[in-house]
């Protein structure tokens, strides 16, 4: 339930479904650093996706901690499978010129097929350590197995790391006069997280400045962060109406009608497909289906989530190469 007091938006969470719930959380809670997890797949092949519900969670000992859902079928992702049975894997941090392999790297692949093949994607031996790291990222952990728990209905893994080194980029690490290391923010230029978008480091922002610092240039060229489509205005411009003229003030109510039900349809659509069940379907696919479902569902009197998603389903079953 939303209840609305002027401009503001009070969201009970108790009436909401999980898919909702996710949806809500992962627009807000942003921007999330990105776990770039390379995990070994066991038979000479390795697994790469991204997580973005991560972060460092102590220093002694040093561990980070990423959260892993299911499969649609409900097994777990091989991330987790692969780390339960071989405990090493390598944790990188994308940069924003990385962004469109990032994104693809959350795609289904079928068996036996690796995410670094797929998108080209080099690897180097990570000094010390079993596994390798990509060669273009310019931040890397080589972790451990710490601690797993599954929490929540579904469950949900919650994977704890062990750091047992890390790598850094010459361009974005170095020591300074007492020894101490320091770490370029700007150059590292880590890609971040929000809804269904990504976003790049912005102006540094330090307590006290007058005005932000300018960034500084990243290394090497980073191309640039995958743009947002503006959303498509539902309706134009109220023309004025003269309150004189019933028929006028009668076809404004009907617009304005309209204009709310499309925009509250879009945002149900785009709640459905934000969820975890379609997790693994391109941004570009779930922006096609929600075009699709937009233009099939406008002229329906009444529409909820259970609606939007048999549509969903029956399209899958269908047409199964429109989610992938």
């Amino acid at each position: 339930m939303i209840l609305y007091k002027e401009f503001s938006m009070l969201v009970d969470f108790n009436a909401l479904s999980p898919s909702q719930i996710y949806f809500a959380m992962s627009q807000t809670i942003t921007p999330r650093p990105i776990a770039w997890i390379l995990s070994d797949n066991g038979d000479g092949g390795f697994n790469l996706a991204p997580f973005s519900y991560f972060n460092g969670v102590c220093s002694d000992p040093p561990l980070i901690m990423f959260s892993v859902g299911a499969k649609r079928d409900g097994a777990p992702k091989d991330t987790r499978a692969n780390i339960a049975l071989r405990s090493n894997f390598v944790v990188h941090i994308p940069h924003s010129g990385q962004v469109e392999a990032v994104e693809k790297s959350g795609d289904a692949l079928p068996p036996g097929e690796s995410e670094l093949t797929a998108l080209g994607l080099e690897t180097v031996p990570f000094g010390g350590f079993p596994l390798p790291r990509l060669r273009d990222c310019r931040a890397a952990f080589a972790c451990e197995l710490y601690r797993m728990d599954l929490i929540g209905n579904a469950p949900q893994a919650i994977i704890y790391g062990r750091i047992r080194s890390m790598w850094l980029d010459d361009a974005v690490g170095a020591h300074d006069a007492k020894g101490r290391l320091s770490v370029d923010a700007t150059a590292l230029d880590a890609l971040g997280r929000l809804g269904n978008e990504y976003s790049a480091l912005g102006p540094l922002l330090r307590p006290g400045a007058s005005a932000p610092a300018a960034p500084k240039p990243a290394p090497t060229p980073a191309a640039a962060v995958k743009p947002v489509p503006a959303p498509k205005p539902v309706m134009e411009e109220e023309p004025p109406v003269d309150p004189n003229d019933p028929k006028a003030v009668r076809r404004a109510k009907r617009r304005q009608h309209k204009k709310a039900h499309l925009s509250d349809l879009r945002h149900q659509i785009d709640m459905v497909l934000g969820g975890p069940d379609y997790a693994q379907t391109s941004y570009e696919k779930r922006q096609e289906l929600a075009e699709w479902l937009m233009d099939k569902l406008q002229r329906a009197k009444w529409v909820d989530e259970h609606v939007i998603a048999t549509e969903l389903y029956l399209l899958r079953h269908d047409h199964p190469e429109r989610f992938h």
